[in-house]
C-alpha cells in the first residue's frame, strides 16, 4: 500500500469515526430525553447501543479531558480534540489493516 493510499484510507476512516462518535452522542441524548418529563419511561435498546457507542468512541480523548482538567476549554479546542481523537482510532485502523494485507498480492 502506497503513502498516498494509506494516507487517503485514514482520512476516510477519520470522517467516518468522526460522523459516527457526533451521531452516537447526538443520538443518545435524543433519545433520553423522554425521560425528563417522565423518568418512569424504560431505557430503550436504541438509546442503550448508542449510548455504548457515545462511550466508546470518543475514548481516549474524553478520558483525557476528564482526568486533565481541561473540561472549561472553549469548545472550540474540545473539537479539535474530538477530530484529533478521530485521526487516531484512523491511524490505528489503518495500520493494522496495511499490516494484517502487507504480504498479500492481489489476484487475477
Amino acid at each position: 500500500m502506497t503513502t498516498r493510499r494509506f494516507m487517503t484510507w485514514v482520512c476516510a476512516i477519520a470522517v467516518a469515526h468522526l460522523t459516527l462518535s457526533v451521531a452516537a452522542i447526538v443520538g443518545a441524548y435524543a433519545l433520553g430525553t423522554a425521560r425528563f418529563d417522565n423518568p418512569e419511561i424504560s431505557i430503550g435498546v436504541g438509546e442503550q447501543i448508542l449510548g455504548a457507542l457515545a462511550s466508546v468512541l470518543p475514548q481516549p480523548a474524553f478520558s483525557i479531558l476528564r482526568f486533565s482538567g481541561a473540561r472549561e476549554l472553549s469548545s472550540l479546542v474540545q473539537w479539535a480534540v474530538l477530530g484529533a481523537n478521530s485521526i487516531v482510532w484512523a491511524l490505528g485502523i489503518a495500520w493494522l489493516v496495511r499490516h494484517l494485507t502487507q504480504g498479500r498480492t492481489d489476484g487475477p
